[in-house]
């Protein structure tokens, strides 16, 4: 039913660029500290004085949007359902065409912690206030569903991102775990210890920021480019994924490639093993560890450029 209702939601978003008939809602609620939104829900988190939710809903699903608390958690979405094959029907029928409204002002008291944002189908969420908690904090997306511009400030963060989903923020967080399947898209601004992560399939990771410490594992088409300050640089990549750390100031780093491809620029010293038709370039003079180089190729940035 989700399927069915993201076709209906594109046909009438392409259709036309007339305007729907809306209308709008206020809801009040008690402490949340999670947000949870599906299907086209556009959400913005302000801080306000209370917890309450300021609500824009096309009058052609009146009837089947929903939002409401399930424990901690605010959830925004469809009654998928009551939203039965009839009623898409119907809305087909209708001569107004135009975009479906469903969007969402999310009101924080101004010392709120909000420490989990979940998004599925096509919903976006966007804040202008950082997000502060005491514990981890969780984004989880999918589908096309997107997170732009948030600001967290947590002991711990991690990111799932999958399907076509996107993540766009920065964080002040010691412990950072980010993992990213499928055509994913995350670009991250960090200050951390310790960041930790897993890129697969065709997904894209950009890290920009400071860490201490930085672990990435990627595989198949994946593609990572790391902009960071980071003392000491492990990379573990196989399949065809390609990770350019060029534009990070990197002062050791561990590098283990199969048939995956690196640059990276580490002042100090470069340990690494390289195999199956892998390759690795880097930059400077560092102190150099050959573990293991199997029909790879290991060469200078500057033979590189002269090859050009």
């Amino acid at each position: 039913m989700k399927k069915l209702f993201a076709i209906l939601a594109s046909v009438f978003t392409f259709c036309t660029l007339s305007s729907a008939e809306t209308f709008q809602k206020d809801e009040s609620f008690t402490c949340f500290n999670a947000i949870e939104a599906s299907n086209t829900f556009q959400v913005s988190v302000k801080r306000g004085s209370d917890y309450y939710v300021h609500l824009v809903i096309d009058k052609r699903v009146e009837n089947y949007y929903t939002v409401f608390l399930n424990g901690g958690t605010l959830v925004l979405g469809i009654k998928e359902k009551e939203y039965t094959k009839d009623v898409v029907k119907n809305l087909f029928k209708q001569k107004d065409t135009s975009p479906l409204v469903l969007m969402a002002t999310v009101y924080i008291p101004q010392d709120a912690e909000i420490n989990e944002i979940c998004l599925e189908d096509s919903a976006i969420l966007t804040c202008d206030t950082p997000l502060r908690t005491k514990q981890n904090f969780k984004i989880e997306t999918t589908e096309t569903s997107s997170v732009k511009g948030l600001e967290i400030v947590s002991s711990s963060l991690t990111v799932k991102t999958e399907k076509k989903s996107s993540v766009i923020a920065e964080a002040d967080s010691p412990e950072i775990s980010i993992n990213t399947k499928n055509s994913s898209i995350a670009d991250l601004t960090v200050k951390a210890k310790n960041v930790n992560v897993e890129s697969d399939n065709f997904s894209q990771l950009t890290l920009s920021g400071a860490t201490t410490e930085a672990r990435l594992r990627s595989s198949g088409s994946s593609k990572l480019a790391v902009k960071t300050t980071t003392e000491n640089f492990f990379v573990s990549a196989k399949g065809s994924s390609v990770i350019d750390a060029t534009e990070g100031v990197i002062t050791n780093a561990e590098v283990e490639l199969t048939g995956a491809d690196c640059k990276v620029n580490p002042l100090k010293t470069l340990t690494l093993s390289v195999t199956s038709n892998a390759e690795l370039v880097f930059d400077g003079t560092p102190v150099i560890t050959i573990k293991k180089i199997t029909n790879s190729t290991v060469i200078p940035a500057s033979e590189v450029k002269k090859k050009k």
